[in-house]
């Protein structure tokens, strides 16, 4: 009996150690910094194909362009982002969720992807298609999946 009373506060303390050092590593991101990290993930996770729906109700397959680095993609996406609050977005996240993930702030990426028409016999048709993604963080600056 001595020793789990002893072993309570050791785990504890160890414990406390513990969450102090993570948030010791852990710090608030500037707006320009999650912009920066929402444009990098957008840019890791790209895709390559997309469906539009044309006005007779046809599902054309789109191939995308991929952007070769964040030059490219910032000199047809120079406004594509913006920082979100909760109230904002007029989107409902669940106060506990938001708790958990230790949730911070939303950054809306709207791109613009170049695409040429595969499904056409005729020459390609170029265009754009756009896309909005939502990039959530947590208070130590990590993008979170709120989903």
């Amino acid at each position: 009996m001595k020793y789990s009373i002893i072993a309570v506060p050791i785990i504890g303390l160890i414990s406390i150690v513990n969450n102090g050092l993570a948030l010791a590593n852990c710090r608030n991101l500037s707006e320009s910094e999650m912009i920066d990290a929402a444009i990098d993930f957008t840019l890791q996770n790209q895709v390559g194909n997309a469906f539009k729906l044309t006005e007779e109700g046809e599902r054309l397959h789109l191939s995308l362009k991929r952007f070769e680095d964040k030059a490219a993609y910032l000199a047809i996406n120079s406004d594509c982002c913006t920082n979100f609050t909760r109230e904002a977005k007029g989107e409902y996240i669940d106060p506990h969720l938001a708790e958990r993930k230790n949730y911070a702030a939303t950054i809306r990426v709207k791109s613009r992807w170049l695409f040429d028409d595969r499904n056409s016999m005729k020459t390609p048709l170029l265009g754009f298609y756009e896309s909005i993604r939502l990039v959530h963080f947590d208070n130590c600056g990590k993008i979170i999946n709120l989903d």
